[in-house]
């Protein structure tokens, strides 16, 4: 069994994100929002900035790159990060990798004391809703028009939410999957 490693990425591990980033591109090019040749193109000094621009966490399974997601702050809600970017390699997928980033992002986020962590998810996208509410994350009022992405997912995302702490609206988080760690 390979064994999988999951960390936050720093500035200096920046072509390990390009190598990931770049996988990500070439197997799903219409959901994140750039396009292959444009960021194989780009130089150190962006894949530096790209790296530091949000906390990025990656998977590695026997040290190959096999999953990332990132994490930012979440500016219209104070104390708040928000999950972005989740990917894992098609051959990784429904094998724990997903679990494993999401975990350590919120890990992060409670770590720097974010009490949610906002992940949005297509209106139509089942899978995706299905891993987020599975996990813990609830589906919260928030919606937004899908600005990039796949229309067939859904026209519009909603936010689910992740309680990093006690949840006065739910009571303790004690199902949320990060905490069953």
């Amino acid at each position: 069994m390979p064994e999988l490693t999951v960390r936050v990425l720093e500035e200096e591990d920046w072509l390990i994100y390009r190598e990931v980033r770049l996988a990500v591109l070439e197997e799903s090019p219409s959901v994140f929002g750039d396009t292959y040749d444009r960021e194989a193109a780009a130089d150190q000094t962006h894949w530096r900035s790209q790296v530091t621009a949000a906390r990025r966490v990656v998977a590695e399974s026997d040290g190959s790159p096999c999953g990332v997601v990132s994490v930012g702050d979440f500016p219209p809600e104070p104390g708040s990060m928000e999950l972005f970017g989740l990917w894992v390699e098609p051959t990784a997928r429904s094998t724990g990798v997903a679990g494993r980033l999401v975990d350590t992002a919120a890990t992060l986020g409670a770590s720097e004391g974010a009490t949610q962590l906002y992940f949005w998810a297509g209106s139509e996208n089942g899978p995706a809703i299905g891993f987020a509410t599975g996990f813990g994350f609830r589906i919260s009022s928030r919606r937004r028009p899908v600005t990039i992405g796949d229309h067939a997912l859904g026209d519009t995302e909603v936010a689910l939410v992740l309680s990093l702490g006690d949840d006065p609206h739910i009571g303790p988080n004690a199902t949320a999957g990060w905490l069953r760690r």
